[in-house]
């Protein structure tokens, strides 16, 4: 089975599942038929984003574990700010795949040791668009979570990238997975730099 299979496979599992919950909700078990289709649509973000995660760690190791050190940060933020589950949920998404993108970077731009010359560096800044146009196709919900890919290096003075939003113009899940990536880029040994 090659690759392509086994995703469309994957993605399969959710549907059948929402469809076993569709049919116990309508045969009067505890969830209704709108509570069985929003579990069963979580279910399949839930194993789309897992997927998606999984890509990135197949395709460069550090970004992987990176990504899954940013949602540990980015949930602890949340629970401290007293977010809502979906805030959470948009949030613990748009961490673990923030740097997706990178997936469309030539690796030896992304694990290159030492700093990126300028061209490369314009290189790099692609991945939040290419992140973005991924999950797009994906949809719904998936889409939504494209933006705050886009935008997590976006800065409060307007002198991030890639559209120089500034302030509140930066949606809050991005501003949040945008301190928690830059702490934990400078707390652990990465390929470009090691760590402070």
């Amino acid at each position: 089975m090659n690759f392509i299979t086994q995703i469309l496979v994957l993605l399969a599992i959710p549907v059948l599942n929402a469809s076993l919950a569709m049919l116990l909700a309508y045969r009067g078990h505890t969830l209704t038929v709108a509570e069985a289709a929003q579990e069963v649509y979580d279910d399949a973000y839930r194993g789309t984003a897992l997927l998606l995660g999984d890509v990135v760690e197949a395709d460069d190791t550090y970004t992987g574990e990176h990504c899954k050190d940013v949602v540990h940060l980015a949930l602890d933020v949340a629970r401290e700010l007293k977010l809502d589950g979906e805030q959470q949920r948009t949030l613990e998404f748009g961490a673990l795949l923030h740097d997706i993108g990178k997936i469309a970077v030539p690796k030896e731009i992304v694990n290159k040791p030492g700093k990126l010359d300028p061209q490369e560096w314009e290189i790099i800044k692609t991945h939040t668009v290419e992140g973005q146009r991924m999950l797009e196709r994906v949809g719904g919900f998936m889409g939504n979570v494209g933006q705050i890919v886009r935008s997590h290096h976006e800065r409060w003075d307007g002198h991030g990238y890639p559209d120089g939003l500034a302030g509140a113009e930066i949606p809050f899940a991005a501003r949040i997975i945008s301190c928690c990536d830059a702490f934990n880029a400078m707390t652990t040994d990465r390929p470009s730099t090691g760590t402070l």
